[in-house]
Order: C-alpha cells, then sequence, then structure tokens
C-alpha cells in the first residue's frame, strides 16, 4: 500500500490518496496497519505522514460506524 499511496497522491491529488488509504484501511489485517504506522513514524520516503495515516483511520473507522461520535 506504501507505494500505491504515493502513486496515488502524484496522480490523482491528496483527497484522491487519502480515500484510497482509507478504503485499504478498512480492510487491512492489524499487522499490515502495523507495519504502516511504523513505517510512518520511521520517516519511511514510500510510506504517508503519520497524519496521513491517522486521517485515513479515522475516515475508515468514522464510515464503518466505529467511531463514537459523542
Amino acid at each position: 500500500m506504501r507505494n500505491a499511496y504515493v502513486l496515488d497522491k502524484r496522480m490523482g491529488g491528496i483527497r484522491y490518496a487519502l480515500e484510497r488509504l482509507a478504503q485499504w484501511w478498512a480492510q487491512a489485517s492489524q499487522g499490515e496497519r502495523f507495519a504502516l504506522v511504523k513505517a510512518a513514524i520511521e520517516g519511511d520516503p514510500q510510506a504517508p505522514s503519520l497524519e496521513t495515516v491517522h486521517l485515513a483511520a479515522f475516515l475508515a473507522e468514522t464510515e464503518q460506524g466505529t467511531v463514537d461520535q459523542g
């Protein structure tokens, strides 16, 4: 997913890339999510920023109804 995020960002803009990352997050395993967060924290140039990962996770979880909106 990391390489796809970079390509999406270049080709379709940040909003499109964020939406795709949120879709990926919704389907990814716990291990895959952990690996992405770790890469973002370590500053991997192929990974999105940690802020972007947080936004995508929030978007994915909001759409799934798992975020408490109270």
